[in-house]
């Protein structure tokens, strides 16, 4: 299978103040803040050195990786409300400079190249640094907005199964932005279609809003080569999977330049 012309195959209140809440005059009202917060966590709490307030006991390794997202997918609010489209579009808010196509992709004939693609073969170790960078503020963004729940791909356990629990072996998963040249273009179109088809909404706005933040963060030329392969899938097959994927075999395809200049790095 050629990385350049991939194919499926058979891969199927704003908060109002009350009269009784408003002060005039320069005193500062005094504040209850137990009867703000609530009940209080059980701290240990120590007036020297750090200004830390510690837990008795720590937290689980699954609740210190949910510290890193800033939106949880269950708080992204009902569909078309105001607090819903001030998330997507941070979620989907497109990286500067974008992501561009490598320089054996820019045509001379178009004069000056979009900001973000990459022509200089001389230093090629620099686009290659410049693009893992900007891969890895993508990957940022969707553990930002909790959608990294579809780039961790599990390995395919039977592709004729009928259910995601059986076509997958879901303990073994990559991250998709770190291991995405190990993973077949077909183990991925069952995967996105897996996630179209069986998995819960939040998950699919997911896909939906990966897909167009990976679109508004690429350059014309990079969307035209991606759009060449991915607006022929059929839609059970489209989404912020494929999208990436293909988006990066096309970052970082690897032409005769591109070997030499790199041996010459190395």
């Amino acid at each position: 299978m050629s990385d350049t012309n991939l194919n499926v195959g058979d891969t199927d209140q704003r908060e109002h103040v009350s009269d009784t809440e408003s002060h005039t005059g320069d005193t500062i009202p005094s504040l209850d803040m137990d009867d703000l917060v609530g009940n209080k966590p059980t701290t240990v709490s120590s007036k020297t050195g750090s200004g830390v307030t510690w837990l008795e006991s720590e937290l689980n390794d699954e609740d210190v990786a949910a510290n890193s997202v800033l939106v949880p997918k269950h708080k992204r609010g009902d569909h078309g409300t105001r607090e819903y489209l001030r998330y997507i579009d941070a979620a989907t808010y497109p990286l500067d400079p974008k992501m561009g196509v490598p320089s054996h992709f820019v045509s001379s004939l178009d004069g000056e190249t979009e900001e973000g693609n990459q022509t200089k073969n001389l230093h090629i170790q620099e686009v290659f640094a410049s693009n893992l960078e900007k891969v890895d503020q993508a990957h940022r963004r969707a553990e930002t907005y909790d959608m990294m729940g579809i780039f961790d791909v599990p390995s395919v356990r039977d592709k004729h199964a009928s259910k995601p629990a059986k076509l997958f072996n879901m303990g073994d998963c990559k991250n998709m932005f770190v291991h995405w040249d190990s993973m077949s273009w077909d183990d991925i179109c069952l995967w996105q279609k897996a996630v179209n088809k069986w998995s819960h909404p939040d998950d699919r706005t997911s896909s939906h809003w990966a897909q167009s933040f990976l679109y508004k963060s690429s350059t014309q030329a990079l969307r035209e080569r991606v759009d060449s392969q991915y607006k022929g899938l059929p839609a059970t097959f489209k989404g912020g999977v494929t999208y990436l994927y293909l988006q990066l075999k096309i970052m970082f395809h690897i032409s005769r330049d591109t070997i030499n200049a790199l041996k010459k790095f190395i």
